[in-house]
């Protein structure tokens, strides 16, 4: 690397010698990717219409009372991912909703939740800030 000393010399020499320096813009090779021709759709031809959908659905299902602990989401495969776990002893199995645009993953989504042995509510309250899903 050039001291500042160094560069101000280099500076000032191109500006007396009046030789102009060629520059090319930063965009002159426009690369485009297709997302959707990497992306498994499962079918699904308009990625954005899904996702419309998807949130009209977070919508429609979260308007629910603060006490109620019902959830209803549909499962979009294009968007979400969901998995089978085991939660409590007896082990309860529920299908674990894994929202990948944020840290918050649920269960119970598509049934009651069920107290086990080993259940402890904690009367703690989840809050979510999203713009369309109020829980």
């Amino acid at each position: 690397m050039l001291p500042i000393r160094g560069l101000r010399v280099v500076l000032s020499l191109l500006l007396i010698s009046g030789s102009s320096v060629v520059s090319m813009p930063l965009n002159a090779y426009k690369i485009s990717l297709s997302l959707a021709a990497k992306f498994k759709a499962a079918g699904v031809t308009n990625i954005a219409a899904a996702d419309r959908a998807r949130a009209q659905a977070l919508r429609q299902t979260s308007v629910i009372g603060k006490r109620d602990a019902d959830a209803y989401m549909d499962y979009f495969p294009t968007v979400g991912y969901s998995i089978e776990v085991g939660i409590g002893n007896p082990a309860k199995s529920y299908e674990l909703l894994v929202d990948t645009a944020s840290g918050n993953t649920w269960i119970g989504a598509k049934q009651e939740y069920t107290f086990t042995n080993t259940s402890t509510d904690t009367q703690n309250t989840v809050v979510c800030t999203y713009p369309l899903m109020l829980i």
